[in-house]
Parts: C-alpha cells; structure tokens; sequence
C-alpha cells in the first residue's frame, strides 16, 4: 500500500516540477532576450549623468565715469602736511570748497554743522560761532589757524568766500600747536592761484 501511493507521487511530483519549468522557460528567454538591450540603454544613462561641458562665456567690458565727489584730496591741519585724511593718524574731518558751496554755508558753524563731534556752544546772539569738540569748548585765541601755522583770533564773522577747505582735528593731539585746550584745532585753507589760466 505504501509502495503503490509513492509510485502514485512520483508522478505528481514530476508533472510539477514539468509544469514549474514550462513556467519559467518564457521568462528566462525574455530575460535573455532583453539583456542586451539594456547594455546600451546603461551606456546611454552613464553619457546622460556625465557633466556637460562648462560653455565660455563672452568677454565683457564696463566704462563708467566716477562722479564728482565731496572726498578732499589733503589735509594740512597737524604734522602731515598734504596728505590723504584716511593716512594721517590723527582724527579729522574736512571740508571741501565744493561741499560748501553745496551747503551754502555762510559761516563757520554752517560749514561745520555736520561734522561728527563739533556743536555750536554759544547761547548768546554773538556774531562769531563759538564751537566745542567733543564737548570741549574751542578757546577762541588759540585753537584757530590760517593754511596750519598762522594763530588767528576768531571774535568776528570769519568769511568763507576765499577759503579752499576748512579743516577739524579733534582730540588731546592738537596739543602740538601749544598749551591750548584740548577740543580740538580749527584750521582755514585759503584759496591758491590756479596752474593754468582759464581760456577767455
């Protein structure tokens, strides 16, 4: 009985296994067929990913004209004498002809008035401006100068009409120029003949 139902099996067992086969025939012949046809379709995703090639661009050329400016070129307060403000070691501010002329300044205080540490100091109705630095009070017989030497007195309206530039030095520094206070030097650059004489 039991010889009869493992000779029953077999048969069975060798129909599956036949059927199992017939199965997977078509699939490893399209597995078959297709692989090389994705060889060069890997190829071609290989070539896709690479970088492409960085593309020159033209060369291009910019002209401009640098517009006029109210920066000074000198400064000639101190020990450094016509040099560039930003090289002198010391803290100054100048004032231009052309930035006077744009603020219309009438006076020392207007030509002044917005340069970072200088107020007017004065609460009478003098005709003079009297200044403090830092808000140290500019002694009037002292801390004045012509074109950086000359000591001038400043009790009058001091005109702007002849003056290059006007130029602050603030600080304990200007103690150099003698035993003045320490606010600060005020310093008028007169005006210079021109090099070359303007066409008629």
């Amino acid at each position: 009985m039991s010889s009869t139902a493992s000779r029953g099996a077999s048969p069975r067992r060798s129909l599956i296994s036949l059927s199992v086969l017939a199965l997977l025939a078509p699939l490893a012949a399209a597995a078959q067929s297709a692989a090389p046809s994705e060889a060069p379709s890997t190829a071609t995703d290989a070539t896709a990913s690479a970088p492409a090639p960085a593309k020159l661009l033209d060369e291009v050329t910019v002209n401009g004209v640098r517009k006029k400016t109210f920066a000074p070129t000198t400064v000639r307060v101190g020990a450094f004498r016509d040099q560039d403000p930003l090289d002198v070691p010391l803290t100054n501010s100048v004032m231009s002809r052309d930035l006077l002329d744009a603020q219309a300044a009438q006076g020392l205080y207007d030509a002044l008035k917005n340069t970072a540490g200088v107020t007017r100091s004065q609460v009478s109705g003098s005709t003079y401006d009297n200044l403090s630095i830092r808000g140290i009070v500019v002694e009037n017989r002292g801390n004045y100068r012509l074109n950086g030497n000359l000591p001038i007195v400043n009790l009058i309206d001091i005109p702007l009409e002849n003056k290059e530039q006007v130029e602050v030095l603030k600080g304990a520094s200007s103690m150099y120029y003698g035993m003045v206070p320490p606010s600060g030097i005020v310093n008028f650059v007169t005006k210079r003949p021109a090099r070359r004489r303007s066409p008629r």
